[in-house]
């Protein structure tokens, strides 16, 4: 996700920033840009871009992304003022960007796709989306005016001098996600995760307060909340009052003596203050919420307290294993019975990324760690015997599938083939790794662009084919079949929507796969065949990833509840109903229950 300074907390932040100094925040990692590199200018009308070695046609591509966001902004809200500075950096494995206003006005966006959040994937166009939302915050955290203005021209750019900086997260990231939607036309508002999110706590009864949405807060989905009902909620209020309401509404809150009074500043610029727009609009999803619950197949959930799990893959008949966050401990892979009960570890990991367990019980897997002090990657681990080997180094391997390369392989798995995804600067491809004993080669199967993101590849049974998803510049998304030297045999379920996961069949004659196509998270079964789709499972909020089990009769699935998600099962052959490709209901579409990217 793309979450930044302005998510933490203003005062707090304001005074740690002005003492001690500036600090990134990024989602999942705490590395900075790196500053021993030879760093690189490009001048445009707006910005200074700067880029690190390797990133020239990277910074390039953010540079025409930023001035067309700049044009689009300069239209919405007051322009803000120079200089502007984006940097593009490569140092870290996650997608993410940052901000600040001072000293001066300036943006950091990591060149990597957003290969593995499914929140960031309904998007025509990566950059321009991290872009869009970076520009946002300076275009309303840089407003000044009243006496603010004046004491900034006395003082200079001190910290303190900024009203909307006073502002809480929900307000400040719900206007950047309004505004990456508004002007890309993609993004999280009219992408589905965001309305599951509070879908899913209201059929919980669990709606936070206004005054709640805190990226600090300890409740599930944890720095989510703020960006998930801050950027429904302003769109609503955005939509509700007509054209040039933001633009009043930043403005009124830029010259405001006092900031924190926001319900006269919405007054301002929405004609109804914000505890009052809250309230119909959460009465509105409450109403709604419950109409999506009808016809949907039977979960029956494994685990009993929901967080954060992913990545499933069966063990053996009776479990299942995925990569678990419970809040209270480490990253773990963890294991659960197919008859319910408590969770068991398996594994300590440092990340939730893929475990591959392969037939005589070795573990291939991915975890990100510092290769120095300023750059992080995701590399291989073998797990075998009772012993962990390394297998990258600095690689950029993630979301590896693992197979023997014989049936007779050796109870220590020294002969293994993998397929994996590679991030390289500002893109990623599909790779295989072959690995015998302590000799391990990389051979590229796809290549690598920024109009096209993969992710998620896993092997047939028979090892003749790879499933794999695959992103397109400009929003659509579908699952490869490749053969194995990465020649592409077809394509399956592809739609404007957000499709990943791709699991196959016992008998390899058909893949599952997880769609919003509908305007929810749901399964879906593509014949290889012919292409056919046939949805198998769909729940009121939304399922993600469907792990055929041994028999070929159940899925594992992650069912999305108000705390987060639960390991379950449904039926395989459900044939729930044929692919649904009508669009949302006007009314869920108002309220930002259920969103169709058809």
């Amino acid at each position: 996700m793309l979450m930044s300074w302005t998510g933490l907390g203003r005062v707090v932040r304001i005074i740690a920033v002005t003492l001690f100094g500036v600090t990134a925040f990024a989602h999942g990692a705490g590395a900075q840009v790196a500053p021993d590199l030879h760093w690189q200018t490009i001048t445009t009308e707006h910005f200074h871009v700067n880029f690190a070695p390797g990133l020239e046609a990277i910074a390039r591509r953010a540079a025409g992304s930023a001035e067309r966001a700049y044009s689009r902004l300069s239209g919405e809200l007051h322009a803000p003022r120079a200089p502007l500075d984006l940097t593009v950096a490569d140092n870290i494995d996650v997608s993410n960007g940052y901000t600040t206003v001072f000293p001066t006005n300036r943006i950091v966006i990591y060149a990597r796709p957003t290969v593995d959040a499914t929140s960031l994937s309904f998007l025509d166009d990566w950059i321009d989306l991290v872009v869009t939302h970076e520009l946002t915050h300076v275009f309303h955290l840089d407003r000044t005016a009243g006496w603010w203005g004046i004491a900034q021209h006395l003082f200079g750019r001190n910290p303190f001098l900024f009203p909307n900086l006073y502002t809480p997260s929900w307000l400040d990231e719900g206007i950047a996600v309004y505004y990456e939607s508004r002007l890309t036309g993609s993004g999280r508002v009219v992408g589905t995760d965001h309305a599951m999110i509070v879908r899913a706590q209201a059929l919980d009864g669990d709606t936070p307060r206004l005054n709640a949405l805190s990226a600090s807060t300890l409740r599930y989905p944890l720095g989510q909340v703020p960006y998930a009902y801050g950027s429904l909620f302003m769109d609503f209020m955005a939509r509700a009052a007509g054209a040039g309401a933001m633009r009043a509404f930043v403005d009124a809150s830029a010259a405001r003596t006092i900031p924190f009074l926001l319900n006269a500043n919405a007054k301002r610029g929405f004609g109804i203050s914000f505890d009052s727009g809250w309230r119909a609009w959460t009465d509105s999803i409450r109403r709604n919420a419950f109409s999506a619950a009808a016809a949907n197949a039977p979960v029956h959930e494994l685990t009993v307290r929901g967080w954060t799990a992913e990545r499933l893959r069966w063990t053996d008949a009776p479990h299942v294993a995925y990569a678990d966050d419970d809040g209270r401990s480490l990253p773990a892979l963890r294991e659960v019975a197919t008859t319910g009960g408590s969770p068991t570890v398996l594994a300590v990991r440092k990340s939730l990324d893929v475990t591959s367990i392969l037939p005589n019980g070795a573990r291939v897997f991915a975890e990100q760690d510092f290769v120095d002090p300023y750059t992080i990657r995701n590399d291989l681990y073998l797990e075998a015997n009772g012993r962990t080997q390394r297998l990258t180094h600095g690689a950029r391997l993630m979301q590896p599938d693992a197979r023997l390369r014989s049936r007779a392989a050796p109870a220590d798995a020294e002969a293994i083939d993998v397929v994996a995804v590679q991030v390289t600067p500002g893109a990623d491809r599909l790779v295989r790794v072959r690995v015998d004993g302590s000799a391990v080669g990389i051979t590229p199967l796809t290549g690598a662009s920024p109009d096209t993101v993969w992710s998620e590849p896993r092997w047939s049974h028979d090892g003749r084919r790879i499933a794999a998803t695959r992103w397109i510049h400009g929003g659509e998304t579908e699952i490869a079949i490749l053969d194995t030297t990465g020649r592409e045999v077809k394509g399956v379920g592809r739609a404007h929507a957000v499709t990943g996961a791709p699991s196959w069949a016992p008998d390899d004659r058909a893949i599952y796969f997880t769609s919003d196509r509908s305007g929810r998270a749901s399964l879906y079964r593509a014949s290889v065949d012919d292409g056919s789709l046939v949805m198998v499972a769909q729940s009121a909020t939304g399922l993600f990833e469907s792990e055929p089990s041994p028999d070929g009769t159940q899925l594992a699935t992650l069912h999305y509840r108000g705390d987060g998600f639960h390991v379950a099962l449904v039926p395989a052959q459900g044939d729930f109903r044929a692919a649904d490709s009508a669009p949302a209901p006007a009314s869920m579409r108002s309220v930002g229950i259920e969103l169709h990217h058809q």
